[in-house]
């Protein structure tokens, strides 16, 4: 009893300001406590926070690698097709080459002898190359005149030309074989023979008609 009467006189003898004081302080304790909860949650949050960027962090770097490999994979795939275009480019022109070599008619002298009616040189050309065609002379320099019998020549087979001259032996003359091949290919020819030379001309071999020629 005596301990229960003792603190009914303090609080009975308390003052006013001595309460508002307590009650200030029990308010600032409860302040702080709710403070270093909020911060406590806070903190939840920006944990929280924290993980969650690091979770698509790891997830963005997941799928860089990804994108990484795939590109990695697509240089690898152009990198095959760029080989295998290339390679099939070589291959076509070369297909292109081996038909053109193939194609290309060549004209050489195979006989010569004097013409029948007129003063003048029979020359008869054997083609050793593809088929010849729309022969024509052209270009033709030096006297006299001339005579073409046929306009096409195959492979294998020969075509001839006359050369009409008062004094054939002592006459410098040239002309151009002009033809083209099956695929429709333009070619020329340089036929030759200078003045008091060898009796048989020299021929060029063939040449695409707009190539210039090395023939002197």
């Amino acid at each position: 009893m005596g301990i229960n009467f003792d603190i009914i006189n303090v609080v009975h003898e308390a003052s006013i300001t001595d309460w508002i004081q307590a009650v200030a302080a029990f308010l600032a304790v409860i302040g702080t406590v709710f403070t270093l909860w909020k911060l406590y949650q806070r903190d939840e949050q920006k944990q929280a926070m924290i993980g969650e960027l690091k979770t698509q962090s790891e997830g963005l770097q997941a799928q860089t690698a990804e994108l990484n490999a795939q590109v990695f994979q697509l240089g690898k795939i152009h990198q095959v097709l760029s080989e295998g275009i290339a390679t099939m480019t070589k291959n076509v022109d070369m297909a292109q080459q081996n038909r053109r070599n193939d194609l290309r008619p060549y004209l050489v002298i195979s006989t010569l002898k004097p013409a029948e009616f007129k003063h003048g040189t029979q020359y008869t050309f054997f083609n050793k190359g593809g088929s010849a065609e729309d022969v024509s002379l052209q270009e033709f320099k030096g006297e006299g005149t001339h005579y073409q019998a046929q306009l096409r020549a195959e492979r294998g087979q020969s075509i001839i030309f006359e050369l009409y001259h008062s004094t054939p032996f002592l006459q410098a003359w040239s002309f151009e074989l002009w033809y083209t091949d099956a695929d429709g290919v333009p070619y020329r020819q340089i036929v030759e023979r200078a003045k008091e030379s060898s009796f048989e001309p020299i021929v060029s071999p063939p040449i695409l008609r707009d190539e210039k020629s090395n023939h002197p």
